[in-house]
C-alpha cells in the first residue's frame, strides 16, 4: 500500500468520525461540522505526511504549521483555523473512529477543537501504514465547499443523444 492509500476495510470517507464529531457538537450545544472536499483533500494530505513526518504539526524544517501551508497551497481562505491529529497500531478500522475520538475528547487541546464555536466545517483524512493507522481533522470557520455526491441523471436527458 501507498503512504496515503485508505485502508482495505475502511469506507473511502471516515464518515463515522464526522457523526462522531456532530454528536459531540450537539451535546455541547453547537451547531454540527460540514463536510468539506477541500479540507478532506488538506488532511488526507496532513494524514500521509504523518506517515513520512511522524506526529507533529510542522513538517521538518519549517516554522509555519503544515496544516497552514496547505490550507494557503491550496487557496483555502479562513480566519479560524484547526488541526487534530493521531495514530494508533494494530486496531481494527471499525474501532478506529471511536477510539479517535474518544481519545481527542479526553485531552482538552483536542476537545477545544471540537467545540470550538468558531468551526463550520471539517476535513477528515487518514492514512496507513503496516499496521499504524493515522487521522487528521482540519477545521475551518469557512463554509460553502459541501462534499460533492453525484447528482442522479435527469429524466430529460435520459435516452437522448
Amino acid at each position: 500500500m501507498g503512504l496515503a492509500d485508505p485502508l482495505p476495510d475502511s469506507p473511502a470517507e471516515p464518515t463515522g468520525e464526522l457523526a462522531l464529531l456532530n454528536q459531540d457538537r450537539a451535546q455541547a450545544g453547537l451547531p454540527p461540522l460540514a463536510a468539506s472536499a477541500s479540507l478532506d483533500r488538506v488532511a488526507s494530505i496532513r494524514a500521509g505526511q504523518l506517515v513520512t513526518d511522524g506526529i507533529t504539526h510542522y513538517r521538518p524544517g519549517h516554522s509555519t504549521l503544515a496544516a497552514v501551508e496547505l490550507l494557503q497551497a491550496s487557496h483555502i481562505p479562513y480566519v479560524w483555523h484547526g488541526e487534530n491529529i493521531i495514530w494508533e497500531g494494530s486496531m481494527q478500522w471499525a474501532e478506529v473512529p471511536a477510539f479517535f475520538n474518544d481519545w481527542w475528547m479526553a485531552s482538552p487541546a483536542h476537545r477545544d477543537n471540537i467545540l470550538n464555536p468558531h468551526y463550520r466545517s471539517v476535513g477528515i483524512g487518514i492514512a496507513n501504514t503496516g499496521d499504524a493507522v493515522y487521522m487528521v481533522e482540519v477545521f475551518s470557520d469557512q463554509v460553502g465547499d459541501p462534499v460533492e455526491t453525484p447528482s442522479p441523471p435527469s429524466p430529460q436527458a435520459e435516452g437522448r443523444s
